[in-house]
């Protein structure tokens, strides 16, 4: 493979790393929005309990107590159903990224050689002028 094809290579390659990154940056960003909600309405009960002493009733108080349970759970759940998509995702982009750069250093080889055979042919093609000529 010449160089060139290297570096068209290399430019997929970070098209694919790069959509893979975004496709792993929405997916864990939807799992910190769950983990916000879940800490957002744990942090709600813990008011409640502040709220239960300025006499709200108890079943009152149990209610709301068994409606936060019950969203932390459906929202756990949900991380629990992303946990697999976005391991998925997590090394799916760590296979794309050692691969963009396994042919960056292919890449930078490559145009390391064809600067070393340029100068060899240019070096080559200077006529020898001896001492004696000038």
């Amino acid at each position: 493979m010449n160089p060139d094809q290297l570096h068209q290579l290399l430019i997929l390659s970070d098209a694919r790393k790069t959509q893979a990154l975004a496709a792993l940056e929405r997916v864990a960003a939807e799992d910190r929005k769950l983990a916000a909600e879940i800490d957002r309405i744990t942090a709600m009960a813990g008011t409640d309990f502040d709220i239960s002493s300025a006499g709200v009733p108890p079943k009152q108080l149990g209610l709301r107590l068994a409606w936060v349970d019950q969203s932390v759970r459906l929202l756990n759940r949900k991380r629990d159903a992303l946990a697999p998509e976005i391991q998925r995702l997590r090394r799916e982009a760590t296979l794309l990224l050692g691969k963009h750069e396994a042919l960056d250093e292919l890449t930078s080889r490559a145009d390391a050689e064809r600067a070393q055979d340029r100068a060899r042919r240019a070096e080559a093609e200077t006529p020898f002028i001896s001492p004696e000529d000038i």
